[in-house]
């Protein structure tokens, strides 16, 4: 699927666009992550995938059922690998730094 896809896709289902994370500002499109599962040194380092979009169903206002029975927001993150554009969970996806130490 191509990142509007995506967008779209995740529109369809009730999400919609933010500016970052709620209780992560460092989430936020063109933020390099890595999904929780990428375990390897240079996933730590380096990430593994660019944010394109965070999306959120729901509200501070209006939480929808999700964030009602886990007590967090539903967030969607839209992400760019290389060249295949995946959608992961939020609590799936860790910002790394590429500030390497010396």
């Amino acid at each position: 699927m191509r990142i509007d896809e995506h967008i779209e896709a995740a529109k369809a289902r009730g999400f919609h666009i933010i500016e970052a994370h709620p209780r992560r500002d460092d989430l936020r499109p063109g933020a390099r992550v890595r999904h929780s599962s990428h375990r390897w040194d240079a996933a730590h380092f380096e990430g593994t995938a660019d944010v394109v979009a965070v999306m959120r169903r729901g509200t501070d206002e209006r939480p929808d059922s999700w964030e009602q029975t886990y007590g967090r927001p539903n967030i969607e993150v839209i992400v760019r690998q290389h060249l295949e554009i995946s959608e992961w969970a939020d609590y799936h996806t860790e910002v790394v730094s590429l500030e390497v130490a010396l």
